[in-house]
């Protein structure tokens, strides 16, 4: 295991790919079309906890890449041209895949070019096209890093309660709304931010709180968030994806910090640390991978659908993505070239 990893960011890494391959997994479906109280429970809870995995991704970026000191020439070189050359390469296999499968009529180089610049290769590349416009403003978002202190922070915390979570909620009760454009607040930037803050900040480290206390907020989060989608549902008659997002300026700290305690507790493992490492330097081979092992397991996937309660054969399809995708993953990494690309 390389002294460099941070054991804790792996594990929020591995988290946070799990509930983006769930939220990939359509579990909605279960929760809308259900009259079982427990499939209701798990799967609409799981929509919830599920929306935490991509600003989990960007907390993890804010803590290991503001903090860094390179001139643009080294960013546009050595980051923003590697996540440019896998996007080329991903949005490539998956084209040639979809060709191969028929389900492209009119294929050819004008096709893929236009899908490649409108993202209408795979949905969930989003990530990757939102990732390089986040590196390309990273040296602004590092000098500004610099000069915040916890004041800041809680300014920059509370606007984003304001108007990320009250005024959801204060239309959604009450049916009036507040338009106005925050910024880099309403984006993922802020938890680049927050997490740089979680991770390196001192006056945030003395003020930790205890393992049971960010667990039951977590929960409390959840449980809130799903009252809020059955009043929309009884009001209007079905569900709010939008509602789903309300309370991740919450959960999301929340979980950084949960496993972070987790890694606290296990660093004296050497085992598990070997471990969590090898897996955590995969989860980006899993991301790209994603929709590539879905299809390979869509057959199990059904049959489980038909043979068993749906969130059973939903949760061995996510996992069996996750396992299948980090086989690969490793198998890859142990290719010189590729390995520097995963």
């Amino acid at each position: 295991m390389k002294a460099a990893r941070k054991i804790d960011l792996d594990i929020i890494r591995i988290v946070a790919i799990l509930l983006v391959i769930f939220n990939h997994t359509d579990g909605f479906i279960y929760y809308t079309e259900t009259g079982n109280i427990m499939t209701w429970l798990f799967s609409l809870g799981m929509a919830c906890i599920c929306r935490v995995g991509v600003p989990l991704f960007f907390m993890v970026s804010g803590a290991l890449l503001l903090s860094k000191d390179e001139t643009i020439k080294e960013l546009l070189c050595r980051r923003v041209s590697k996540i440019f050359i896998v996007l080329i390469i991903i949005s490539i296999f998956y084209y040639v895949m979809d060709v191969c499968r028929h389900r492209i009529p009119n294929a050819g180089v004008n096709d893929f070019l236009e899908k490649f610049y409108t993202n209408g290769i795979r949905e969930s590349l989003w990530f990757l096209y939102a990732y390089c416009g986040m590196l390309l403003t990273l040296p602004f978002f590092r000098i500004m890093i610099r000069h915040i202190d916890q004041r800041l922070m809680r300014y920059l915390f509370g606007l984003k309660i304001i108007f990320a979570l009250i005024l959801p909620l204060w239309k959604e009760l009450f049916g009036f709304s507040i338009s106005l454009d925050l910024g880099f607040v309403n984006d993922y930037v802020f938890y680049m931010i927050l997490g740089y803050y979680m991770k390196f900040a001192s006056t945030w480290q003395e003020k930790r709180y205890r393992f049971w206390q960010e667990s039951v907020g977590f929960i409390g989060c959840v449980v809130f968030d799903m009252i809020i989608m059955q009043i929309h549902f009884l009001k209007i008659g079905n569900y709010s994806q939008e509602l789903l997002d309300i309370f991740i300026c919450i959960m999301a700290p929340l979980v950084f910090c949960i496993c972070g305690k987790i890694a606290d507790r296990w660093r004296g493992n050497e085992r598990i640390n070997i471990t969590i490492a090898a897996v955590g330097q995969c989860v980006f081979g899993i991301y790209l991978l994603d929709n590539f092992v879905r299809w390979q397991l869509l057959s199990l996937y059904l049959f489980l659908s038909e043979k068993t309660i749906g969130v059973f054969a939903n949760s061995i399809y996510v996992c069996g993505v996750f396992i299948v995708g980090f086989i690969y993953t490793a198998v890859l990494r142990k290719i010189p070239f590729i390995k520097s690309y995963l």
